[in-house]
């Protein structure tokens, strides 16, 4: 997986997991084209992103040892809002 992509999915998962913590807290919901959009969607969608992020082949140890912390960082978020 190269660096941009593993950036891209850490950012994307930080950002659902962000917005699904204000809309936790606020309390709402958001309907995104017809599709009622919770929060707990919001965090499935970001636990699939890292699960994913795992299960791609690894250029090497470092790379897995790297990915293997972010999905902690992630997962320890997502244990937090429920």
């Amino acid at each position: 997986m190269s660096d941009s992509n593993m950036q891209y999915v850490t950012s994307t998962s930080f950002l659902l997991l962000t917005y699904a913590k204000y809309l936790t807290s606020a309390r709402t919901v958001v309907n995104c084209g017809g599709t009622v959009v919770t929060p707990k969607r919001l965090r499935t969608i970001a636990k699939k992103q890292v699960h994913q992020m795992g299960h791609r082949h690894h250029k090497s140890i470092l790379e897995a040892i790297l990915i293997s912390y972010i999905k902690a960082l992630i997962y320890s978020a997502i244990w937090d809002f429920l």
